[in-house]
């Protein structure tokens, strides 16, 4: 699911690879759950499947 930041804001990883939302210093404001981005997939995924239908 494509996500749009506001100017100044990048999705990057911290040392676990995880993946934050950095500044425009490069350090990490905040984590990025996985369970957040694995909710955001299957919502795409229903949206699309509704669609199609």
């Amino acid at each position: 699911m494509p996500v749009e930041l506001p100017p100044g804001l990048a999705f990057g990883k911290n040392a676990a690879g995880q993946p934050t939302v950095t500044g425009k210093d490069g350090k990490a404001l905040t984590q990025v759950r996985p369970t957040l981005l694995q909710d955001a997939k299957a919502i795409a995924v229903l949206q699309n499947h509704r669609i199609a239908q």
